[in-house]
């Protein structure tokens, strides 16, 4: 009896083991799924994209790239660049980050709700390496609703203010 019950136990204990076995492969095989759309996703960048970042902007005696206007004013950067016969387009989105849009008076619980809920969209078009004040959108969105919804150079100025108000 006793070494049926061992013999039991285990043919149990091997059966867990080959499900755990099984389980642990998934796991790696998800993981490893990860990494390579990741590394796809940031291979897809192209490097006209990486000069755009670079290109830097001067405002009131300031210098500072692309790329850091954005890493310092927004969060959860997401960054879309598109090329269309030499007509370059970047729109960039993320969350809103404290003190962003100072000049905007917004009351403490829009503050509170713009943490995890402020939608930030910034758009415009490049030429000959400079960002085209024409073309310029800003936008902020709390639930649907547009708190910021600015255009031209006013739109320029209101993110380039907000990028030297935080150095």
């Amino acid at each position: 009896m006793r070494k049926l019950i061992s013999i039991l136990l285990t043919s149990i204990c091997l059966l867990f083991l080959t499900a755990c076995t099984n389980q642990l492969t998934e796991i790696k095989k998800a993981i490893s799924d990860i990494d390579s759309t990741a590394n796809k996703a940031a291979n897809a960048i192209s490097k006209d994209a990486h000069t755009v970042r670079a290109i830097e902007i001067e405002y009131k005696n300031e210098i500072f790239t692309i790329n850091d206007l954005f890493e310092s004013i927004l969060r959860d950067i997401q960054w879309e660049y598109e090329n269309f016969n030499e007509l370059q387009e970047l729109k960039v989105r993320g969350t809103w980050k404290e003190n962003l849009f100072e000049s905007y008076q917004f009351t403490e619980e829009q503050k509170s709700k713009l943490k995890t809920e402020g939608k930030v969209t910034v758009e415009f078009q490049l030429i000959d390496n400079q960002i085209s004040s024409d073309s310029a959108v800003v936008k902020l969105s709390l639930n649907g609703e547009k708190l910021v919804d600015e255009t031209g150079e006013k739109a320029l100025e209101l993110i380039y203010d907000s990028y030297i108000s935080t150095h």
